[in-house]
């Protein structure tokens, strides 16, 4: 999967009530700490999972893959989230000559959504379009093949999925329980500031060694493994070969 931002600057899912519902303590914070918190699992879930909580359009600019020759070759290109629903617009930039200072040559085109689990799609431009207006576009992209294109599509789970779900809501709680502990009581986290991963713990006598903790979007102690095993259901396993 490819990386890209996405800057969480308000909530989708996680409010006071289900943060109360499914444990979470509100007497300690205020409202503002709260929401910050909840913004920041929403941020970490939507990094652990590939993609949005709720179907979110988006628009992103990616160089156009060079896979075999121009115009016969298979343009397959994976977007940077998953459970892609729609791809309503897309445009295809050419390079309008060679000496650095000719304006990029903007044309339309279109995508198929070859699997939309893994946002696999398969680009188009017009090619009636390009030959009329792409003449003269012949540097840097072989032939007359785009440098880049923009892309604009619907990406997340779908409506309602993971506010319906116990075990999406539970590990969002978890992930947003962690985020308050760190403004709040960073010293308060098991593993103190930044809640480090302890794989293993010794007190008078008692010891302990953890298994099978990973290192996961929110972060590698035990709670945030629990967290991204509650959103585990969500991610999309693997991809089409491209």
């Amino acid at each position: 999967m490819l990386e890209t931002w996405h800057i969480v600057t308000g909530t989708s899912v996680l409010t006071d009530t289900l943060f109360v519902d499914y444990g979470g303590n509100v007497s300690t914070s205020n409202g503002a700490q709260r929401r910050a918190a909840y913004m920041i699992a929403e941020q970490f879930a939507i990094e652990e999972i590939g993609t949005f909580l709720v179907p979110t359009t988006v628009t992103g600019t990616f160089s156009w893959p060079i896979i075999g020759n121009y115009p016969t070759a298979d343009y397959r290109f994976q977007l940077p989230h998953s459970h892609v629903t729609a791809v309503p617009s897309l445009t295809t930039i050419h390079d309008a000559g060679c000496d650095c200072a000719s304006n990029a040559v903007e044309l339309s085109g279109c995508a198929w959504i070859l699997d939309g689990d893994n946002g696999v799609i398969d680009l188009r431009e017009c090619g009636n379009t390009l030959q009329a207006s792409c003449a003269g576009c012949s540097c840097g992209g072989g032939g007359s093949g785009p440098m880049q294109f923009r892309a604009v599509y619907t990406a997340g789970i779908p409506t309602g999925l993971v506010a319906n779900s116990p075990t999406a809501l539970l590990g969002l709680v978890t992930a947003a329980d962690l985020a308050l502990e760190q403004i709040i009581d960073p010293s308060g986290a098991e593993g103190g500031p930044g809640d480090p991963s302890v794989q293993s713990y010794s007190d008078t006598g008692y010891s302990e060694t953890r298994q099978f903790l990973r290192m996961t979007a929110f972060g590698g102690s035990a709670r945030a493994n629990y967290a991204a095993k509650c959103l585990a259901p969500f991610k999309v396993k693997g991809a089409l070969k491209l």
